[in-house]
Order: C-alpha cells, then sequence, then structure tokens
C-alpha cells in the first residue's frame, strides 16, 4: 500500500509549508495557527498547526476519505516527544521500525524518540479525528526542572529519560480529563494574543496530564487515573440499571458485566455521577415510581414489585425520604393536580 503523503521537514512551521505543497493547496496562516485544507481528490476536511513557546506544536487532523489514506511525518534531526490522542475511528500507527500499533477511539499513544517518522493509516470512510503533540524534549525538560528547586517534582524520573534522550513509548486509553482539555483547547472562542495564551496553558495541561498517566502505568498496578473507556463502561452500568430496575444484581455482578472491577465502578459512579452505585439505583427506582404513580394504573404494591424492591414498608420509607410524602399520599396529590388542570382545561 503506498503512502499518499509524507512530509520531513526542519520544523513544525516549515512542516506546514510543505504540507500544504504536498497536497497542492494553499495555506490559510493566522498568526501562530496554519490551516491546510484536505483536497477534494483525497478527501475532505483539514490538517491545522499550532506553534506555542518551549517547543510545544498542536497537529489537528479532521476528515474522512474515500479511500485509504496513510499519512507519514517527522521533523528532522529532532528528538521529540510525539503525543497522539485518537478522538474518533480506529486508525494505525506506525513508527519508523515498521512496528504497528492499533489505536481505538479515545486511545493514546506517548513516543519519544530521535528523528523518526511517525505513519498514520486511516481506513476508508472513517471519520478521523487526531490531535497530536510534538514536544521538543530538550526546551520542555529544562522548562519544567527549572522549577524544580527541591528536585521534588513528580515527572523527574520522566523528565530525566527525556534529558538522555532515551526511546519512549506507551499506549493507553487517556483519561476524561485529557478529553475535557482537548475539547477546551479545540473548542474557544478566543481571538488574537487571548487565543494564543489560552490554547498554550491548555496544550501544557494536555502534556502533564499524559505525563501523569505514563507515570501512572508505569507502576505496574491497575492505573488511578480514570480512562476515558472506562467511562464509556460506566454509561454502560448506568443504562443497564436504568433498563432493568426489577432485576437484583450486586455491584461485583454489575461491574463483570461491563468489564470494570467493582472498586473502578465505584469510583466511576461518584465521578460521573456525584454517588455511589446504589445510591444510583435508589433515584433511578424512585424517579421510575413517580412515572408509575402518576401515570399508571398499578397498585403500590404491585409498583413495588415492579420496582424489584423488596418490600412495601421499605419502598414507603425510601420514597418520604427522598420526596417528603408517602406513595399513596403522592398519587393522591397528583391525581388532584390532575383532575383541577382538567377542569380549567375545560
Amino acid at each position: 500500500m503506498k503512502d499518499v503523503l509524507q512530509v520531513e521537514s526542519p520544523s513544525i512551521r516549515q512542516f506546514s509549508y510543505d504540507l500544504a505543497s504536498g497536497l497542492g493547496v494553499r495555506l490559510i496562516e493566522k498568526n501562530y495557527e496554519f490551516l491546510c485544507p484536505i483536497p477534494a481528490e483525497i478527501g475532505s476536511g483539514y490538517i491545522k498547526t499550532s506553534e506555542f513557546d518551549n517547543g510545544i506544536a498542536v497537529i489537528e487532523l479532521n476528515g474522512i476519505f474515500p479511500e485509504v489514506f496513510r499519512f507519514g511525518y517527522k521533523i528532522k534531526d529532532s528528538y521529540l516527544t510525539r503525543i497522539v490522542f485518537n478522538l474518533n475511528s480506529s486508525i494505525t500507527y506506525r513508527k519508523a521500525n515498521r512496528e504497528e500499533t492499533a489505536l481505538g477511539r479515545f486511545d493514546s499513544v506517548l513516543h519519544a524518540c530521535y528523528d523518526e517518522t511517525s505513519f498514520f493509516s486511516i481506513p476508508p470512510n472513517a471519520p478521523v479525528s487526531l490531535f497530536l503533540l510534538d514536544i521538543q524534549g530538550d526546551s520542555f525538560a529544562k522548562k519544567m526542572t527549572a522549577h524544580d528547586s527541591d528536585g521534588s517534582l513528580e515527572m523527574k524520573d520522566f523528565l530525566g529519560a527525556i534529558e538522555r534522550k532515551e526511546h519512549l513509548f506507551s499506549k493507553g486509553s487517556f483519561t476524561l480529563e485529557i478529553n475535557s482539555l482537548i475539547t477546551n483547547f479545540q473548542g474557544n472562542t478566543y481571538s488574537g494574543p487571548m487565543r494564543y495564551i489560552y490554547q498554550e496553558a491548555k496544550a501544557n495541561e494536555i502534556i502533564i496530564e499524559r505525563i501523569r498517566q505514563y507515570i501512572d502505568d508505569q507502576q505496574g498496578n491497575r492505573p488511578a487515573l480514570l480512562r476515558k473507556s472506562t467511562i464509556k463502561s460506566i454509561e454502560r452500568a448506568a443504562q443497564w440499571i436504568s433498563g432493568n430496575l426489577d432485576t437484583k444484581k450486586t455491584i461485583v455482578e454489575l461491574a463483570r458485566e461491563v468489564g470494570l472491577s467493582a472498586n473502578t465502578l465505584q469510583m466511576g459512579f461518584r465521578h460521573q455521577f456525584g454517588c455511589s452505585v446504589n445510591d444510583f439505583i435508589v433515584s433511578a427506582k424512585l424517579k421510575k415510581a413517580i412515572e408509575l404513580l402518576e401515570n399508571g394504573e398499578l397498585n403500590i404494591t404491585e409498583i413495588t414489585y415492579e420496582l424489584g424492591i423488596g418490600s412495601k414498608s421499605y419502598f414507603a420509607k425510601i420514597f418520604s425520604e427522598r420526596y417528603g410524602v408517602s406513595p399513596s399520599e403522592y398519587r393522591k396529590m397528583s391525581r388532584t393536580f390532575t383532575k383541577e388542570r382538567n377542569f380549567k382545561n375545560d
């Protein structure tokens, strides 16, 4: 399979010009940002680069291609820490030694290397969204260690490896925090100097969070950071609960159903919904109870059974604690209100 485009440039700024030349399009330049439209004969979308101080650059590729699109680039004679975030369809990332790594949605690669070309293989008719960070290793490491007067910096081992120009490679799904930072970077509405300062700050935050993730991964234990793929499993668990209120399943069983540990499931619910799994289940049951009391003809005992609650008295207890009235009182109030509203409408 032949590469569609391969660019080798001495700097990110020159890369932008070489990219536009290789695609045969006009480069749109505005301050520190360079926008290169993807020509119609190849596909649709754009590749945008942003250059910041201290050797940090961002490359964004958004598009769709009718045929397999292969894109390769490198910054010549440079030691870079290259961070790849895949925000959409699955792609393949290939290093210079031809070792390929499949990147699914929400996967990330951290790749520190010297003078290497990175290749991306994008399947046909699959919307792709890549967010890439290229960091000049020496500049970034010096910036970070300059503010570490007592040598206690959390990432000093990582920065030491960068200063020694070691080869590093790490893959994993990225965290929810990183996804939010990328969204903020791309969605800001500032212009001029404020846009530059805002995006530079977000780029640095993304780098810090990804390095923290790398350090976390190296510990050999279960990652402590909540990953985007974990959030998807948390959401599946929430959907299962909402659709199976009458089914009793332990937290361990529910966690196993979505491929998580019980601890991660609990942590995820607190992060995503601000409550424990049990509290979420109770809230879902009570929300359904309101619906049944207002719109259904089931009696209280039947509603209790429909919700999978063990006893009528326990149902009355948790309902009263949440809403301040018993289920039967709420039904009377609801029906009275409905009659009055209908009377007024007539």
